[in-house]
């Protein structure tokens, strides 16, 4: 039995509680056991939240500081769901008390601070990984499959996009820079991780152009990724334009198409003189699709693994240097970039 306790309670900790309340009625050995939030009144209200929506759910611990449920012995397992700048400090001490740590992307905010998690991970051989719930989903692995496979010959060219217009709330998580806020940091992180999962290594060079917003953070980007042989990655993110969340993976004697790359439920495989193949997966009834991320981390607990081969610390690394990268150019620091 895996014993989880959340730090956060945004909405995507309610969509993780969600996951994990599937795989417990599906007779899977974990359970989300605790909370902790700044404030008694936030733990307070997500355990009252976890008791109304989600089904069978049983008695959930509230604690009103993180070291509480840091210091919790009845917690196996700790999720990392606050804001992008606190990423590295509560994922640190999570593993410095002997948790294995699951940390919503983006890992953190630098490769420097990257490197401090991850070399801590590998120092107490506790278990660490990014939440990039879309390396683990049915119709990503099975593009993994075809391109492995050679269905579509050499990869050149990846094209993949993800961008919708947000309030103008400037104090508003996605705009405000003292959250962290930006387009890259968010959702651009996908496109990126995408790239670096289909070509394996970093890219030789980098170009972008970038808006920057009246808030001070990026608003839309455009990224060119070359990469060794002349393959490139094209990107885009955006928070002020509707352009969807596709993807094209272009190779020497095929291609693969995605409606929505970053949570695809499908995906087609068009090769010359073939019929297309279609790939569907939908969510089966009770899922939201962060139930094959929360598996690969429960069978790498139980193989005593401290990296999953799907996400690795590696390319958690390459990811967090590329964004570096790409942000070296534009006129955009963060706080954390002064330490």
């Amino acid at each position: 039995m895996i014993r989880w306790g959340f730090i956060g309670t945004g909405a995507i900790c309610r969509t993780l509680a969600q996951a994990v309340g599937s795989l417990e009625r599906q007779g899977v050995a974990t359970r989300l056991a605790a909370v902790a939030s700044r404030s008694r009144e936030g733990a307070d209200g997500f355990a009252r939240w976890h008791a109304a929506e989600v089904p069978g759910a049983g008695k959930l611990t509230a604690h009103a500081s993180y070291e509480a449920l840091f210091a919790d012995p009845e917690i196996d397992a700790v999720y990392v769901g606050t804001p992008h700048p606190a990423h590295a400090a509560n994922a640190l001490a999570a593993l410095r008390a002997g948790k294995a740590v699951l940390c919503e992307k983006p890992l953190t905010m630098n490769a420097r601070e990257a490197g401090e998690l991850v070399a801590e991970a590998q120092g107490r051989r506790r278990f660490l990984m990014e939440a990039m719930w879309t390396r683990f989903l049915p119709a990503t692995l099975r593009v993994r499959e075809w391109i492995a496979a050679g269905e579509i010959g050499e990869v050149r060219l990846l094209q993949a996009r993800f961008g919708f217009p947000v309030a103008r709330n400037p104090d508003g998580r996605l705009l405000n820079k003292a959250l962290g806020g930006g387009a890259l940091l968010d959702i651009g992180i996908y496109p990126v991780s995408y790239a670096a999962m289909l070509f394996g290594t970093a890219p030789l060079s980098i170009q972008s152009a970038v808006h920057i917003g009246e808030t001070g953070v990026d608003e839309q980007a455009s990224i060119l990724l070359h990469y060794p042989g002349g393959a490139q990655a094209q990107l885009t993110c955006s928070l002020r334009a509707l352009v969807g969340s596709g993807a094209e993976i272009y190779g020497t004697t095929g291609s693969i198409t995605l409606p929505q790359f970053f949570g695809p439920a499908e995906a087609t495989l068009h090769r010359q003189e073939r019929e297309p193949l279609r790939f569907e997966s939908p969510l089966p009834h009770g899922h939201n699709g962060y139930e094959p991320m929360l598996r690969e981390v429960l069978r790498c607990l139980a193989a005593g693994e401290i990296e999953s081969p799907v996400m690795t610390h590696r390319e958690s690394l390459e990811i967090m240097g590329m964004i570096d990268a790409i942000r070296k150019e534009w006129p955009l620091r963060y706080e954390a970039d002064e330490g």
